[in-house]
């Protein structure tokens, strides 16, 4: 089994409210989060800072909890978690957006 380290990495003045899921591309990061938004972060060369690109926004995103890339779009799962019923609603939805 192999240890492995972490680091924070300096954002700078960006905020990741209630970050969730990432997808990385090079030095491209796609950040998901509770403000039902993908944030795109470029990393350094060195991978310990990152600035803000863009907040990727639709009316499609409701509370998304992962995101995937796919060729020249991002795949963004939504949850049910804030649905109050015994049972999620179905289906599922996914989200495809197009990738910045």
């Amino acid at each position: 089994m192999c240890a492995a380290r972490t680091r924070r990495v300096n954002l700078g003045d960006a905020e990741l409210p209630g970050a969730d899921r990432m997808a990385r591309d090079r030095r491209i990061l796609y950040v998901v989060n509770a403000a039902s938004r993908v944030t795109v972060l470029e990393l350094s060369k060195s991978w310990v800072r990152a600035w803000p690109r863009r907040q990727v926004t639709s009316s499609r995103l409701r509370f998304p909890t992962t995101v995937a890339i796919a060729e020249k779009r991002l795949l963004v799962v939504n949850s049910q978690s804030t649905r109050v019923a015994p049972r999620p609603e179905l289906p599922f939805t996914v989200a495809a957006l197009r990738r910045p």
